[in-house]
């Protein structure tokens, strides 16, 4: 397929800044990959171009096609990264500036809440406030002022944020680590206080192209704005109508200043490519009611007879068997349609529970998009801890995870006293501990099991976990901590695909820092039905779409509500019309929407966002009283002003609308 004359622009023009504003399925993938292989057809050094993507599937998916398009090795692309990733990488040959070691680790949330809990144990503050006070450190961590930011910053019964966090980056600073919010910080704190450090990478990146602009936050946005240094060397592509991840602090508003700047180009794509003229006509009526509309209003030369419809439901399990049963009759009404082809998508995660339970009873095969991700799965956490210990023996977090699994007699009270004991590292406090006979025989020989994991070092990361999973007897805790045979089973072939990943890297660091940074598995595409949340729908494209719960307080969502109490804007209610935009826009063909009369036993009314587009879908519950009319012997009148690109006759229109064989 050839790019379209505003692609083709886009991909060309390089004289100043540019932004390019693409709408759901207009090919923004294609053009950013097109541009990369152009820059590279223009004599720009493949190594130097920064290519920003916020997810490692799309980092992967965009090396893949540029690679393809012009014939080099993923070595050739080293600055294709996440923000994240592109962040660590930039960091790594400064770290002795901001006082790290080589050896460091990235802790990912668990961690943190583990840091946490012994923090705040030590304040007298409940653990239920977790949460609150990690949300907290984000949030001033992806602000300039930390500090400043949590001094303003209000939790009900805490006044001391500042010393909680002044704790837990000491901790962090003590055990060599990183969380995910210190790269971006301590990237822009070099960017802006370090000459040498902003000079070296203003004058190495030669081209700056950046996915999803839409969703870059205060740090990120800065961090992008100093690289680029005023030169006409940045393309960014985004949809402001597909910004959802507030709660990440993403800012539309960055995406929206940026079109505003008068040395800024913007190149509108428009044409959908995925979806059908009705569906897109939906979603238009839907996103008009939001302001600062920055692109053209998208259109499709898909043309189809099919229209949106709006079912209404008496509760969640008549909704919930309904759709089940109408997931089987589009597979056997339309040839072209498997299960894997099928998206169910809520608002809210405890709505799945009906949608589960209707797919299995009618043994419908599915998945939950999103659920578990691999490498937070138990048996990985807890494989991994022994290859970051291993790799850092200042990782306390690891130490002691690796001392409960399997559980070797050294307990929690234990390890308090090994970090009290002298020693430059946990390795000498634990040889300490085994000389001066500090503790019991047992305990002594348990340490000296640990103490053996010295001699890992300089194995390759398969090797080290194939030993640690014989010597530490890791099948029969994995036994011990399954519920079934069939959970055994899944956690061995989890470790079995880790060993297989871990094979195909050499170095225990350069897989540690992969792992990291990763977001999800690569898993099997088989054919099941994808259920998800709105937002873990996004990027993904299905031939047949539900969505489902579409009822005041739900969505839009009720904490919309107070978003929108203290902003005159009403942004909590414009992000919520957003994210129905998203999952509207999933779907390439049919697309249904319902909401229910009373869900948990509670009345529910429909939401407002049903009003905004129910004039370009069909309403099921006329279609079903004009079906039993038909079936009675009465005439249906279907008028143009209800039915729009109507072909084939009544009855196979009314087939094809409520999906019946």
């Amino acid at each position: 397929m050839q790019l379209n004359e505003k692609q083709n622009e886009a991909v060309k023009y390089l004289n100043s800044p540019l932004i390019i504003s693409a709408s759901a399925g207009s090919g923004k993938t294609r053009t950013l990959t097109e541009k990369f292989s152009y820059l590279c057809q223009q004599n720009y050094d493949s190594t130097r171009i920064l290519a920003v993507t916020f997810t490692n599937k799309a980092a992967n998916e965009l090396k893949d096609r540029v690679c393809k398009t012009i014939q080099c090795s993923y070595q050739d692309l080293p600055w294709v990264r996440t923000i994240h990733s592109m962040s660590i990488l930039m960091l790594r040959p400064y770290l002795n500036m901001i006082d790290f070691k080589d050896n460091y680790t990235v802790y990912t949330g668990y961690e943190q809440k583990k840091i946490l809990n012994k923090i705040i144990k030590d304040y007298h503050i409940d653990r239920s406030m977790n949460w609150e006070i990690n949300k907290a450190i984000s949030f001033a961590k992806n602000n300039f002022d930390p500090i400043k930011t949590l001094e303003n910053y209000k939790i009900m019964g805490i006044d001391c944020l500042v010393d909680i966090f002044s704790s837990y980056m000491y901790y962090l600073k003590d055990n060599n680590a990183f969380d995910y919010d210190d790269l971006l910080w301590y990237n822009w704190y070099l960017l802006q206080n370090n000459t040498q450090y902003k000079e070296h990478y203003q004058n190495l990146f030669s081209y700056i192209l950046v996915d999803e602009f839409q969703d870059v936050n205060l740090i990120q946005n800065e961090i992008f704005k100093i690289l680029t240094n005023n030169q006409p060397k940045i393309s960014v592509v985004g949809d402001v109508n597909q910004s959802i991840y507030s709660f990440r602090l993403a800012n539309p508003d960055h995406f929206i200043n940026f079109t505003k700047d008068k040395n800024v180009k913007v190149i509108k794509l428009a044409r959908n490519y995925r979806s059908s003229n009705n569906i897109v006509q939906t979603s238009n009526k839907l996103i008009t009611n939001n302001p600062d509309q920055i692109g053209e209003k998208a259109y499709s030369k898909i043309h189809s007879s099919i229209v949106p419809i709006i079912s209404q439901y008496t509760n969640e399990t008549e909704e919930a068997n309904k759709i089940a049963d109408m997931c089987i009759n589009y597979t056997k009404i339309d040839p072209t349609i498997q299960y894997k082809d099928i998206a169910i998508i809520y608002r809210v995660k405890y709505m799945s529970r009906s949608i589960e339970q209707a797919l299995v009873n009618k043994k419908i095969p599915y998945q939950i998009i999103g659920n578990i991700r691999f490498f937070e799965r138990r048996e990985i956490k807890d494989l991994m801890s022994y290859l970051y210990f291993i790799n850092n023996y200042n990782d306390e977090i690891s130490f002691r995870r690796i001392c409960e699994a399997p559980r070797k007699g050294i307990g929690e009270k234990t390890v308090d006293k090994i970090m009290k004991l002298p020693g430059n590292d946990i390795i000498d406090k634990c040889l300490y501990a085994t000389r001066m006979g500090t503790f019991t025989n047992k305990i002594n020989n348990s340490i000296g099991q640990l103490l053996n994991l010295t001699t890992f070092k300089q194995m390759t990361p398969d090797k080290i976990l194939i030993d640690v999973i014989e010597k530490f007897n890791f099948k029969n805790y994995f036994e011990f901590i399954s519920g079934s045979q069939d959970e055994y089973n899944d956690r061995l072939d989890n470790v079995k695909e880790l060993i297989n990943q871990a094979s195909q890297t050499k170095s225990l660091f350069d897989f540690i820092d992969e792992i990291s940074l990763m977001n999800n598995s690569n898993e099997e595409t088989i054919n099941q039905i994808d259920v998800m949340t709105m937002h873990a729908s996004k990027g993904l494209e299905y031939k047949v779409v539900f969505i489902i719960g579409c009822e005041y307080g739900i969505l839009p969502h009720y904490l919309s509500f107070k978003d929108d109490e203290k902003n005159k804007n009403k942004k909590g209610l414009q992000e919520e019309r957003r994210l129905f935009y998203v999952g509207i826009t999933r779907s390439e063909k049919y697309l249904n929407i319902s909401y229910c009369k009373n869900r948990g036993g509670k009345p529910k009314f429909p939401s407002p966002f049903i009003d905004e587009i129910k004039n370009s879908c069909y309403d099921a519950q006329k279609l079903n009283r004009d079906k039993r009319r038909r079936e009675l012997g009465g005439d249906i009148k279907i008028t143009q002003s209800t039915v729009k690109h109507n072909k084939g006759t009544r009855k196979d229109r009314i087939k094809e609308l409520l999906n019946v064989k």
